[in-house]
């Protein structure tokens, strides 16, 4: 490069270095900020999923307590029944 040439150029190369770190800046900011709300959307999903987990659990008691109550009502019936019709036979 002729040394004429340098005092011309050097602004520009000093803008363009200037304009080139900032959006370098500016890239790895957002860069930041996308990474740590991945990051939190991430958490969020892992709680999603133990909490549906946790309600499916309950719910699956909770159904099993209801089908376990009415069979024992059935059958409690059924004993009730049967025990009431052997008392008639015998009386018979």
């Amino acid at each position: 490069m002729v040394n004429g040439a340098w005092p011309s150029i050097f602004p520009s190369v000093i803008r363009q270095h200037l304009f080139i770190s900032l959006h370098r800046v500016m890239v790895e900011s957002l860069t930041s900020k996308n990474v740590a709300h991945l990051a939190l959307m991430q958490a969020a999903e892992k709680n999603i999923e133990e909490r549906l987990g946790d309600f499916q659990g309950n719910y699956r008691q909770q159904r099993q307590n209801i089908i376990t109550e009415e069979l024992l009502d059935i059958i409690s019936s059924f004993e009730t029944l049967n025990k009431k019709s052997f008392e008639i036979k015998t009386r018979i």
